[in-house]
């Protein structure tokens, strides 16, 4: 039973809590059956079909089990990607059709936190209207089960990792970037994105060292981009004499880099540093102007890029 006098958060961003404390396998179980009851309603469709991904927590794979419990129990069609980054798991969820998606993650909370957020079939997190209809589900444990006949065989599917990396080389100068003969320092912090990250610099033939690659969950630090936890990617980085320095979060949705011999920048509390940005698509694709977008909390790092190039920005909730 889940510990009344510990913080559960219902949000548009899902749901995150203690473990074994504000959120248990039940918890997860009867919050995923209200999501996958509502999906059906959202996608008008019979069988909706749902990714199910998780970042590198040690609870990660009990509440994937449980998280997959309750979609099946109300007859949907689960497809289990592992580990993954959730920009990653939310490009799976497309490449795959699906009608939505779970991820098991409490983005840069520390390892005795664990949550569910929910995706649409476009891979962002569903309007407000309807994250206020999945908890009144919730809370009022309202689920549409299904009966045995009804109820569908999870599927695994593990290439998100090679999904997202051939997406982007159809979106750089892969040849270019090649050619720079680049070096780079990693920190993965343990978390859900070291694969990913090895996988695209690889691809880009940027040198690589990584730090703490392996998605064990045990965070070498507090995972959170500020300064004092940055301390040890920007000395790898002077003494390798690389050219930039990236500290993936927990679940990879975002990432703090360091221009050698610049101070960390795009991180939480940090400002960029003032320096033109580089186009690294194609040559003939390159505009004039371009966009940017991001989380609200470093929106003067990401004005500041877009301005320089005369384009505008947007922001949006953190997720």
């Amino acid at each position: 039973m889940a510990d009344s006098s510990a913080p559960l958060m219902l949000s548009i961003s899902g749901m995150r809590g203690l473990v074994g404390r504000s959120i248990t396998p039940d918890v997860a179980a009867r919050y995923t059956a209200a999501f996958g009851s509502w999906l059906k309603t959202a996608r008008d469709t019979a069988r909706p079909t749902v990714v199910l991904g998780r970042d590198s927590r040690p609870s990660g794979e009990m509440f994937e089990n449980a998280a997959a419990a309750g979609l099946v129990s109300v007859g949907r069609k689960v497809v289990s990607v592992g580990v993954l980054s959730k920009p990653v798991e939310a490009i799976k969820g497309q490449h795959v059709e699906a009608d939505g998606g779970i991820v098991i993650t409490a983005s840069h909370n520390p390892a005795p936190w664990n949550g569910i957020k929910p995706l649409r079939h476009d891979g962002v997190a569903p309007p407000p209207e309807a994250v206020e209809n999945i908890i009144a589900r919730f809370k009022a444990d309202e689920a549409d089960h299904v009966e045995v006949e009804q109820l569908q065989p999870i599927e695994t599917d593990t290439t998100g990792v090679e999904v997202h990396r051939d997406l982007v080389a159809e979106l750089v100068d892969v040849e270019l970037l090649r050619d720079a003969k680049l070096k780079a320092v990693v920190d993965s912090v343990h978390g859900a994105g070291g694969a990913e990250a090895a996988a695209l610099l690889d691809l880009l033939g940027v040198d690589t060292v990584q730090l703490y690659k392996e998605p064990t969950g045990r965070f070498p630090h507090v995972p959170e981009p500020t300064k004092e936890n940055l301390t040890e990617l920007c000395e790898v980085v002077a003494r390798e004499q690389a050219h930039v320095g990236f500290a993936q979060g927990i679940n990879s949705a975002g990432v703090t880099w360091r221009w050698r011999p610049s101070r960390p920048v795009g991180g939480w509390t940090t400002s960029p540093r003032q320096r033109a940005p580089v186009w690294c698509g194609p040559p003939s694709a390159k505009p004039t102007s371009r966009p940017a977008c991001g989380l609200m909390t470093p929106s003067s790092a990401v004005k500041a890029t877009a301005g320089s190039s005369g384009g505008p920005s947007a922001r949006s909730a953190i997720a």
